[in-house]
């Protein structure tokens, strides 16, 4: 493993434990293909909150990061929130990990982004 192979490691390990921590849960339940939102549930203040910590703590440039193409607005739960909701792009964990890599906000198009399975 070179030198740059070693550092590109520490820094995904530091990325997917600021995420465990801010969730309170073990680093080892969380994998690069883990998405916020579908799988960790973050949303609304929280993942704002997430993300602005992020981009501070790991000097990424939020040039292009616009909040609600990613999660939805913080509210209390209705049984018809379902219907007006409108489809996010899903930030996995490798993302943030090749954003801080980056150090800027690494934008993917909703044409991009594969389906999932459920």
């Amino acid at each position: 493993m070179t030198s740059s192979d070693k550092a590109e490691s520490a820094l995904a390990n530091e990325v997917t434990q600021f995420v465990a921590d801010a969730r309170g849960m073990s680093p080892n339940r969380i994998l690069p293909t883990s998405r916020l939102l579908e799988d960790l549930g973050l949303d609304g203040d929280d993942a704002l909150e997430l993300m602005l910590d992020f981009f501070a703590r790991f000097h990424v440039s939020k040039g292009g990061f616009v909040f609600n193409q990613y999660f939805g607005p913080e509210a209390g739960w209705s049984p018809l929130a379902f219907l007006w909701r409108k489809p996010v792009i899903p930030i996995t964990i490798q993302d943030l990990i090749d954003s801080a890599t980056a150090k800027a906000w690494k934008i993917r198009d909703k044409h991009e982004v594969p389906d999932r399975a459920p």
